[in-house]
């Protein structure tokens, strides 16, 4: 009885190969990685206290984005990051939870405008991102501000 319900299944599905130039084709993207993997979230309490101490910042609303080039033996990617967002505003860790994975995925999916660069001048940036608004944004106003400070960083660490 199991292997006619398989049978039909297979029946059933019969791939249109009339409509192949209607198909999407997939640019190569070897090089683009979406992952967020351990070596780019920032955890070393040093790298940390050096970032908010001698780090440089600008505020892109909903965010303050504090930035800071570090010496390739610190850092392995190149490009480290974390998300803040202060308790102070956001009582409850369901919310400051929400924010935060929120911002991590606009992050993952635009991380790319900036790593790109970095892998051509060979640098390493470790970059804090703090929520500053009092309300959560929804997803794409969220990832509309990511996609703007990346930009602005982009154009501050190639011009230095």
């Amino acid at each position: 009885m199991l292997s006619s319900f398989f049978m039909n299944m297979t029946e059933l599905y019969i791939p249109d190969m009339a409509n192949e130039e209607n198909d999407i084709i997939i640019n190569n993207t070897d090089d683009i990685d979406n992952r967020l993997p351990k070596e780019e979230r920032l955890s070393s309490k040093n790298i940390i206290t050096k970032l908010f101490t001698n780090g440089e910042s600008f505020v892109c609303y909903p965010f303050r984005v504090v930035y800071i080039l570090t010496p390739i033996e610190e850092q392995s990617s190149y490009a480290a990051m974390f998300v803040s967002v202060p308790k102070k505003k956001f009582k409850r860790a369901v919310k400051r939870n929400l924010i935060r994975r929120r911002t991590k995925e606009a992050y993952r999916l635009n991380k790319n405008i900036i790593i790109s660069d970095l892998k051509e001048k060979n640098q390493h940036i470790s970059i804090a991102f703090i929520y500053l608004d009092k309300e959560i944004k929804n997803y794409k106003e969220i990832e509309k501000g990511m996609k703007d400070l990346l930009l602005r960083l982009k154009n501050k660490v190639i011009n230095t």
